[in-house]
């Protein structure tokens, strides 16, 4: 990326912990930023920060949507912090599943009746799961949690249990 000129940056992340931390120590080498608050908050999560890199100061690496930043990046380069809630007004299960065996086929792979390409069971919240709501999620016993029958890890795990027996 061309570092001839100042930039705002956008950097999202998923956990409030995280976003704590980032705010006592700055952004460790090797963060990615973007120059879209819309790319940071889908791809990075709903904690956003707002940068500003000074010209020359920062090496930036990348094209496109986004890039690296090879060195910290201080506490004092940071604009703000925003936290974004996201309340869905309206949700087709039926679409929704339809879009996932659509995913699913494009990648080779058959997206789970049972679950219905949700990879769990029991839903505690459209969107929530084990790894960012920390709330109890039963696995589907027919994708193994990936949300597709035939998804490579599952089919790996299945090939090595099957040389074991």
């Amino acid at each position: 990326m061309d570092t001839a000129d100042s930039i705002i940056a956008y950097h999202g992340t998923l956990l409030k912990e995280t976003a704590e931390k980032i705010l006592e120590e700055g952004f460790q080498p090797g963060t990615y930023f973007t120059p879209f608050m819309d790319s940071a908050l889908v791809m990075g999560g709903q904690h956003l920060f707002e940068v500003f890199l000074p010209k020359g100061e920062y090496p930036l690496y990348g094209k496109h949507w986004q890039y690296i930043c090879q060195v910290h990046v201080p506490k004092k380069r940071i604009v703000s912090l925003r936290v974004f809630e996201q309340t869905p007004l309206y949700i087709s299960e039926d679409a929704e599943f339809d879009m996932k065996k659509h995913r699913c086929k494009e990648d080779g792979l058959t997206a789970c009746e049972k679950c219905r390409g949700r990879g769990q069971l029991e839903h505690y919240g459209k969107y929530a799961s084990q790894w960012h709501r920390n709330l109890p999620v039963t696995s589907c016993p027919e994708c193994g949690g990936f949300g597709s029958i035939d998804h490579p890890t599952l089919l790996s795990n299945r090939a090595i249990a099957a040389s074991n027996s």
